[in-house]
């Protein structure tokens, strides 16, 4: 208006610029406040829309179907076993403990380990295994007595042996109870997974208004905010992140079943091709920040069918449909190993049971 303006024309060109690019960096501002408000607004109303989705398939019981629970209930409890046995090998040789480890190792590759048995049967053959005796046999270096440089001594290494009893049923009740201490640690830490999704979204969030190398350094470990070192269990920072990868691949295939019962298959083309290409090799958060930054296509009317409505995939909206679904997976896996304690007293009671009794007896875990 003022530089078309008769009467208001500037004479000095100079000015005329300066008013110029004025005008056209305050347009530029709004239209950028205009469209970070407005993304927020889409933020909100597809997290909600799809935890809607989430919670009314997982409220009535059927967020998995009756195979896939058994599935990856065994699943989860023969990792909990595995990682239960890898902590205890780690506190046996923390104390110099060396006959142990390598008599559970020879019993696990001995046709009973986890992986072939199962976590019940594992503990149950554990339990029966009659105790066994073991000759163990050192070196030393020097004889006893003399100095380590007295000349006089032979130099021969000494042998010594002497005889050690395993009992299974002690290693097997130490193995239970450090089972459930894991347990806890699990429920705790699959707890942190929704903060892990905000915080995913916070950080993407902050990439919009400043530098790449900036948002970076403002970029929160959940885990390490949430936990405290020195009461920490071993490996329990693998443990995490081997808990978040887990859900959240269950939480990539649950999404393309969505996509495909929907028959939504463009969306379901790009998941696939995502996880094949860009997230090959991705696990858990990384997969995710991978994901919301992937490629957003658009997708002309005339191929769809749909001449008024244009087809956008939005990578925003495929990840937060992850988070959703690996959000009630990781409730779901709460669920299952609040049982834990309960079967170690059943496997124990059948246990006493078939001991006092001394006859087979029909039992659901014996």
């Amino acid at each position: 208006f003022c530089l078309n303006n008769p009467n208001l024309r500037l004479k000095n060109p100079m000015m005329k610029q300066f008013f110029r690019l004025l005008f056209l960096t305050l347009l530029y501002r709004l239209r950028v406040i205009e469209a970070l408000v407005n993304l927020k607004n889409q933020f909100q109303r597809v997290y909600s829309s799809y935890s809607v989705s989430v919670k009314s398939s997982s409220n009535g019981g059927d967020f998995y179907s009756v195979s896939e629970r058994e599935m990856y209930e065994n699943n989860l409890k023969n990792l909990l076993v595995t990682h239960a046995t890898q902590c205890m090998q780690y506190y046996w040789r923390e104390f110099r403990e060396e006959i142990l480890p390598v008599w559970l190792e020879n019993f696990q590759n001995s046709n009973h380990g986890v992986n072939e048995v199962g976590w019940k049967d594992f503990l149950v053959n554990l339990l029966l295994a009659e105790p066994e005796e073991m000759v163990v046999k050192k070196y030393s270096k020097r004889r006893r007595g003399g100095s380590g440089n007295n000349p006089y001594l032979p130099s021969d290494p000494v042998s010594m042996e002497y005889k050690v009893t395993i009992e299974p049923r002690d290693i097997a009740n130490r193995l239970m109870k450090v089972r459930e201490q894991l347990c806890e640690e699990w429920i705790y830490d699959l707890g942190l997974v929704q903060k892990e999704n905000e915080e995913l979204l916070r950080h993407y969030t902050s990439t919009l208004t400043m530098k790449r190398k900036d948002a970076a350094k403002h970029k929160y470990s959940v885990f390490e905010y949430s936990h405290d070192p020195s009461i920490m269990s071993p490996f329990r920072i693998e443990n995490y992140k081997e808990l978040v990868s887990m859900v959240t691949n269950i939480a990539v295939i649950k999404l393309e079943d969505e996509f495909r019962i929907a028959g939504q298959y463009y969306k379901e083309n790009w998941l696939v091709k995502f996880m094949s290409s860009t997230g090959k090799g991705l696990e858990g958060n990384e997969l995710l920040d991978a994901m919301i930054n992937g490629p957003m296509i658009m997708i002309d009317p005339k191929v769809t069918g749909d001449s008024t409505n244009l087809t956008i995939i939005e990578p925003l909206r495929m990840a937060e449909g992850v988070m959703s679904y690996r959000a009630a997976a990781a409730d779901e896996f709460i669920k299952i190993l609040a049982s834990v304690p309960n079967e170690h007293k059943q496997i124990t009671c059948a246990l006493l049971n078939k001991l006092y009794y001394s006859s087979e007896i029909e039992d659901e875990y014996i």
